[in-house]
């Protein structure tokens, strides 16, 4: 505490202070910006700075405690720049121009101001700002340096503010297409600077929520607001933007839905001439497709509105896409606890979706920083909805989560066991020895992706026990998936287990570190690295992990190789899953069990039969609905006699025999409702496809994914290569860059190097066809939306002749115009029989939108990897 002379001293100047500081808010509040009124208020304004900048270095603890540095930044700079930002919008050109220089000029001292600040504090307390963003952070115990780290974080917090004013203003003022969106990169980089400085604040991740929901960036939205909230700092109002985040994004998905079922009548409609005129009906096609190159012939059975919302068939951009609104919706209606009606049926889309996305290799659109988003919004769905009831049954301290909390935490251990299953594939080609220095056969894409998450599940798992143990009952087997979590990380613990090598590794604390670095000499080379890991550095001050005991790991190293130290944190993951798989052998009741003469682990949970998990349209029983939770044993005044107590529990068994009862009615009657649907499909007339392709027609997603593929198909010479030019032009665009437009989103390297890469392989591909042309491949044609065959490409520019209509549909029109049906050719004489359609053409492509529109008109398709496949054409 400082001498009561120097409070006196500070309290003064902060009185002095004041009336110039109402005079400046007074005269900003008018709204005059002429010439004349902003020479006035710089004068007042740099006259407020000074004095505030006078007063700080005082005292340092009565500055923090009193907020005099946000008094700072909201009187000398935020009220001015909200001012003149109201008054652009009515503003004439010139005035617009004038202003826009003001507030430029005011950015540009505002950045001096909070850097120079952020530069003495640095000086005046020995303090590395910067050093705080890397792994090993420095530790500070003086109190004077961490009154000084929080104003530092303030300034951080304020050049953020300054320069996202400085990115909105320019965008405001620049003539850049709607679709570029502002770089706010600047302004992170000092959010994510002032949120490492003091994690447990919740004000720099909302100002990053911020900056997220500027550049449309939904995931990182909801991660850096629910961060907000589960500070220990916590910023309460940011619950209110999470609120509205999450209607959005519901609205999205219940729009999608409606979109998903339009499509299904749709396509219902289409078809209703080969369903009997029975519009609720649906048909399936038998697809014979016949070599014409040897006569051998193959069976494909195709259900087309099954695939309507089949993750499997939906191309790896959509597939994200539709992950990310169902999991946010998901966790939208367990937050908000409005809709839970929609949430089985939400998350099971999630696990389907996450399973058919992470089984590419490599996993596409999604790194280890996204999936830690989603487990750590997942975990704080589940904190947020901790509402216990205590009570229940003859231990008074037994616990019940409620419905929601229930829900939460299926959901959360049945991703876990989606990943965890997937990494168990993943590691069964990992057979090789893992010794000392050599780890990097752990060092796959995927393995090096999934392994952190599946660490991080376990650690919340181990810091909240009682929220998951005893297991929740498994989600409806009519949704799917039906999961064993604990079957699962038996086999992957055995996975891990049989891995040679991998107990040998030795990882040291921080004791052994001092110990061997103590008794090193000065020439002497550390022989230790300290291992990082993404997962914990990431949630840094998360509150659901505080109680995680983390400590520094390192290792031994030959040379400072940063994928031998890579792989050395990926084995340390693994034995922290094979320690997690102990801990699970020793609770109560256990989990796991392990054969010490087989050295396996084996679940000895017993999953619960069909008619033992809950329905979907029902509540659960064995706990009890947020609705009851209100409800208090203190509304009846006094404790209940155990006369009372009887009766009481007569009165509660009947009411669960009754709801027993009519769970029962209406799982027959789903039942009988399944057996009919069965019945009546069954005897349903089925189309017939008989495919000869002569024709094959590629959309622009095979020549930019599959490049090499697509020149072996042209080559082999066995099929006709029918182009529509509507693909060259967009293959012309892309090689352009013109398609690329860049975004606040794919700001990263990854992002711009991927966007490159299309470029390129765009005009390959252009290059190939044209060439292709030029030495008259005769199994290589061009096709006008209209039907018009070429031979060339030299003049490519095509008029539409549908202006309704996208590309996709003129891709379609392509394939139709190889398609001549005649009814009496393929209408049977006997109506028992199966309609009958010949075709020559196939149409290739991977986007499921234009999949669905083939499937309609009959047109065949396939995925390029698996016509090739099937047409034996390899890779020369």
């Amino acid at each position: 505490m400082p001498p009561p002379s120097k409070l006196s001293k500070v309290a003064s100047r902060i009185e002095e202070l004041l009336p110039f500081e109402r005079q400046l808010s007074a005269i900003i509040s008018a709204r005059q910006y002429t010439q004349e009124t902003l020479g006035h208020i710089e004068r007042q304004r740099l006259m407020v700075r000074d004095k505030i900048l006078g007063i700080l270095p005082l005292d340092l603890e009565y500055s923090v405690q009193h907020s005099v540095d946000i008094l700072l930044w909201k009187s000398v700079y935020h009220q001015l720049l909200e001012g003149i930002r109201s008054q652009l919008s009515a503003a004439d050109s010139e005035s617009a121009d004038r202003l826009h220089a003001h507030v430029s000029a005011i950015l540009d001292e505002a950045d001096h101001t909070y850097s120079g600040l952020l530069t003495s504090l640095e000086r005046q307390h020995d303090l590395d700002i910067s050093s705080f963003s890397l792994p090993h952070r420095p530790h500070v115990s003086s109190r004077h340096q961490k009154l000084a780290l929080v104003l530092a974080q303030r300034c951080l917090i304020c050049l953020g503010d300054v320069a996202r004013y400085r990115t909105q203003m320019t965008s405001s003022a620049s003539v850049s297409p709607a679709s570029v969106s502002p770089d706010y990169g600047k302004a992170r980089k000092f959010y994510l600077q002032a949120s490492h400085v003091a994690p447990k604040n919740g004000k720099p991740y909302n100002q990053l929520a911020l900056v997220a929901l500027y550049s449309k960036r939904k995931l990182d939205t909801v991660f850096y607001f629910m961060r907000s909230i589960s500070a220990s700092n916590a910023f309460l109002s940011a619950r209110e933007s999470l609120r509205a985040i999450y209607n959005d994004i519901i609205k999205k998905y219940k729009e999608l839905r409606a979109e998903t079922e339009r499509r299904r009548q749709a396509y219902i409609k289409k078809n209703s001439a080969f369903t009997r005129g029975r519009e609720d009906d649906y048909h399936k096609r038998v697809e014979l497709w016949i070599s014409p190159i040897d006569g051998s012939s193959t069976t494909d059975h195709v259900d087309d509105l099954l695939d309507v919302d089949n993750p499997r068939k939906m191309s790896c951009n959509e597939l994200y896409k539709r992950l990310m609104v169902s999991f946010l919706a998901s966790q939208g209606f367990l937050f908000s606890k409005v809709g839970m009606e929609h949430f089985p049926e939400a998350s099971s889309q999630v696990l389907h979706q996450l399973d058919a996305l992470i089984s590419h290799s490599p996993i596409p659109f999604v790194d280890t920083n996204k999936l830690i988003q989603m487990f750590a919004i997942a975990m704080f769905s589940i904190q947020s909805s901790s509402t216990f009831i205590e009570g229940v049954g003859l231990d008074t301290e037994e616990q019940c989560r409620s419905y929601t909390q229930e829900q939460a935490v299926l959901l959360y251990i049945d991703m876990t066991t989606v990943i965890v299953n997937r990494c168990t594939i993943l590691l069964s080609s990992v057979n090789q020895p893992l010794r000392e220095g050599s780890t990097n056969q752990l060092l796959t894409h995927d393995l090096s992706l999934l392994l952190p998450v599946v660490k991080l599940a376990t650690d919340w798992m181990t810091c909240h026990p009682h929220l998951w143990n005893p297991p929740p009952c498994p989600r409806d087997p009519l949704l799917g998936p039906v999961l064993d979590p604990w079957f699962s990380l038996a086999q992957l613990a055995n996975a891990l287990s049989q891995i040679p090598g991998l107990s040998q590794h030795q990882f040291y604390s921080d004791t052994d570190y001092d110990n061997t670095v103590s008794q090193l000499s000065p020439l002497q080379d550390n022989p230790y690295t300290q291992l990082t890991f993404l997962e914990e550095e990431q949630l840094r001050g998360f509150l659901p992990l505080m109680n995680l005991a983390n400590e520094n790991v390192f290792t031994k190293r030959d040379h400072p190789d940063s994928s031998q130290v890579e792989g050395a944190a990926l084995v340390y993951r693994a034995s922290r899953i094979m320690t997690f798989a102990d801990y699970l052998c020793g609770i109560e009741p256990a989990m796991l069990d392990f054969n010490t003469s087989t050295s396996q682990y084996r679940s000895i949970v017993e999953p619960p039969s069909v008619s033992e998990q809950q329905p979907v349209s029902g509540g659960r029983l064995p706990h009890v609905s947020d609705t009851q939770e209100t409800h208090s044993h203190s509304d009846g005044g006094s404790a209940p006699s155990s006369e009372d107590e009887g009766v009481s529990g007569v009165s509660e068994l009947r009411k669960t025999k009754r709801l027993l009862t009519k769970q029962l009615a209406q799982q027959q009657r789903q039942h009988f409702h399944f057996q009919n649907v069965i019945k009546t499909e069954s005897s349903h007339r089925l189309l017939r496809l008989e495919i000869r392709p002569i024709f094959v027609i590629p959309d622009t997603n095979c020549f930019i994914e599959y490049p090499q593929q697509m020149q072996a198909l042209v080559t082999s010479l066995k099929f006709t290569v029918v182009v529509p030019l509507v693909v060259i032009n967009e293959l012309d665009g892309l090689a352009r860059g013109s398609a690329l437009t860049p975004s606040s989103q794919s700001t990263t390297s990854h992002s711009l190097e991927h966007s490159g890469n299309v470029a390129r392989v765009a005009s390959d591909a252009v290059e190939f066809l044209e060439s292709q042309f030029d030495s008259r491949n005769r199994r290589l044609k061009a096709l006008t939306a209209t039907g018009t065959e070429m031979h060339t490409i030299t003049y490519r520019s095509e008029q539409d002749a549908s202006p309704g209509g996208n590309n996709d549909d003129r891709i379609l029109s392509c394939c139709l115009h190889y398609c001549k049906d005649n009814a009496r050719d393929y209408m049977p004489r006997n109506s028992d029989n199966s309609l009958l359609l010949f075709r020559d053409v196939v149409l290739l492509t991977d986007d499921r939108n234009l999949r669905l529109k083939a499937h309609t008109r009959n047109v065949p398709v396939k995925d390029l990897l698996r016509f090739l496949e099937w047409a034996s054409i390899r890779l020369s």
